[in-house]
């Protein structure tokens, strides 16, 4: 069977979500109408960051430069639930995954980004541009300490930007049951 239309038209749909925020959406000039869904299974506390110097670190264990980021900033590296982890977080150090990202950017907790893949490292630029976040590319003792100092700096541009955007800590099944009710109304 030949399709009359490319394969992208044949399954495009009459409503489509985007479970993002739209300040890290890098296609948002692109998009026609988007809608946005916020994408957290458990809503952070807002202002959940303190001013206690502790610094949190979520890194794959297969990072190259795993032993160097630890050594060197010492973070705690202990994993669980992100609303857990983040609670007493002055600054987040991880590699820019959207989820951990996002939890950061809504507990108004600067971060220092260290990118492994290209989704990563376009998180990272959007929020560098935001404010709230250095990135570094190709770790070093020295510019892994002067970036975490530089992380810290942010801490109240976060605490902003995390009220701001409180709006995205929902459960994103109440934007997409209104948005079907609408077009089967």
């Amino acid at each position: 069977m030949k399709l009359s239309v490319p394969l992208g038209k044949a399954l495009n749909g009459d409503r489509s979500f985007i479970f993002s925020i739209s300040e890290l959406d890098c296609y948002q000039a692109w998009r026609a109408s988007p809608q946005y869904a916020g994408i957290h299974i458990t809503p952070l506390p807002l202002g959940c960051a303190q001013t206690a110097v502790r610094a949190w670190a979520y890194l794959a264990g297969d990072y190259a430069h795993w032993n160097l980021v630890v050594s060197t900033l010492n973070p705690n590296c202990e994993f669980k639930p992100l609303k857990d982890a983040l609670l007493n977080t002055s600054v987040s150090i991880h590699h820019g995954g959207l989820t951990t990202t996002i939890s950061c950017l809504l507990a108004g907790i600067p971060q220092l980004i260290l990118p492994r893949y290209l989704e990563q490292q376009l998180n990272a630029f959007s929020l560098v541009g935001l404010g709230v976040a250095q990135m570094v590319i190709s770790p070093t003792w020295e510019n892994l300490l002067m970036a975490q100092a530089q992380t810290y700096a942010l801490t109240e541009k976060a605490k902003q930007l995390a009220e701001r955007f409180s709006r995205w800590n929902q459960n994103p099944i109440d934007t997409i049951v209104e948005s079907c009710f609408q077009l089967i109304a």
